[in-house]
């Protein structure tokens, strides 16, 4: 993968964190407002039963002024929450910015690189047919049976090895002086060990 494709989904993944951050905190802070909404109007109701002098008993007018009391000053820690929440939503709606920013800019450096990566892609395809058209005329001039030894064993690791110093290669086992001969003279072109086709060097 070219460094510019990867620096492409890099962004296009800060992009997508970022975004699930503002939401989330955008979310939170949507709860947040309603609760406080709901606490304030409640406590504005107790405020004007306190102040409408419909309560005539002391202890009633005492118990209410404790929970306005109580309510004000909930009230006060969900709206410092509430801006705690709204700041931070600030910052990623700042970061999400930033995030989108760097992928435009990486979506255009890749853009930018596109048509030089398909000039390469399609060099390395003619090499590949160019190389296939090799493979194929040497493989012509393979004999017979050792195109039949290949395929039998081609599924093997490192089917043709050498043979260096009357040793396989493959499976590091010594040939007979009998093998030898036979190798030289053509009558064998296989390890009898392992079976790979053998190329002297």
């Amino acid at each position: 993968m070219k460094p510019t494709e990867l620096l492409l989904q890099y962004s296009q993944r800060l992009v997508a964190e970022a975004l699930a951050r503002r939401d989330e905190l955008a979310a939170q802070l949507r709860g947040m407002e309603g609760e406080v909404e709901g606490h304030r109007t409640q406590m504005k109701g107790h405020e004007r039963e306190l102040m409408s002098g419909r309560i005539r008993s002391p202890s009633d007018l005492t118990r209410m002024s404790d929970e306005v009391g109580h309510m004000k000053a909930r009230l006060a820690e969900e709206e410092d929450a509430e801006l705690e929440v709204m700041s931070a939503l600030e910052a990623a709606d700042a970061e999400l910015t930033g995030a989108r920013a760097e992928l435009e800019e990486a979506r255009a450096e890749y853009e930018a690189a596109l048509p030089g990566i398909r000039r390469r892609l399609q060099t390395l395809e003619s090499e590949v047919a160019e190389l296939e058209l090799q493979r194929a005329g040497i493989w012509a001039d393979v004999p017979p049976p050792l195109q039949a030894a290949y395929r039998k064993i081609s599924r093997i690791p490192n089917p043709v090895v050498a043979m260096s110093g009357g040793q396989c290669e493959g499976c590091r086992v010594q040939l007979t002086a009998n093998e030898l001969q036979q190798l030289r003279r053509g009558e064998r072109f296989t390890c009898q060990n392992c079976n790979r086709i053998l190329v002297e060097i």
